[in-house]
């Protein structure tokens, strides 16, 4: 399997096949796949990297960073990730698949009364999701609108993170790259992350 982009009926780590294509990232696609246990058919997401990066060592580094943080993480406002595979062909990780927009689609489509409470929960719900990441140690450093899904499966908008790419455990600190490169999104930014690395923390998030 040394195509650039998988296609349906391609199986992943033995277990997902994928049914189609869900989004396409800068670094990575996702995907919408199906796997089977006792319980019947179930339906995830596989995010994979792009295949020119499998092989480079700071891309396939920080893919599989992301997601080691991310399934180390159990909060009903982060995206569940399931397995990683680190094999020949591919590298991705299996996560929960959200039924429903990102925050930024969903409050375009919301311009109506009673929207402005279901925001501000929506918020709330942000908040305990990244103070769960950061009793665990970690800064998000990317949070925006596009990166909260908005599960909308149940009727009831549900906040979901998604996306710690550049991600970091507090304790581990910048790496030499980030000192080259200011990392994040212009309209989001923290303005320690621009002023150095060094000063990131878990304010930069809030």
């Amino acid at each position: 399997m040394t195509r650039s982009r998988l296609q349906s009926g391609d199986i992943i780590g033995g277990i997902y096949e994928v049914i189609s294509l869900a989004g396409v990232g800068a670094t990575s696609y996702v995907y919408r796949c199906r796997t089977w246990d006792e319980g019947g058919s179930n339906d995830v997401a596989v995010k994979v990297l792009h295949e020119h990066l499998r092989t480079e060592a700071g891309p396939r580094g920080r893919f599989l960073r992301e997601a080691r943080l991310m399934k180390g993480l159990s909060h009903p406002n982060i995206v569940r990730v399931h397995d990683v595979f680190e094999l020949e062909y591919v590298i991705a990780y299996s996560m929960d698949l959200i039924e429903g927009p990102c925050l930024e689609q969903w409050a375009q489509e919301k311009n109506r009364e009673g929207a402005q409470e279901q925001v501000l929960g929506l918020f709330m719900q942000v908040l305990s999701g990244i103070g769960c990441t950061h009793e665990a140690g970690i800064i998000h450093r990317d949070l925006k609108p596009s990166n909260i899904m908005v599960d909308t499966s149940s009727g009831v908008p549900v906040a979901k993170i998604i996306d710690f790419g550049i991600a970091r455990e507090k304790e581990a600190g910048p790496d030499e790259e980030e000192f080259e490169k200011i990392r994040g999104t212009a309209g989001y930014i923290s303005p320690d992350e621009i002023r150095s690395p060094d000063e990131v923390c878990t304010s930069s998030d809030i």
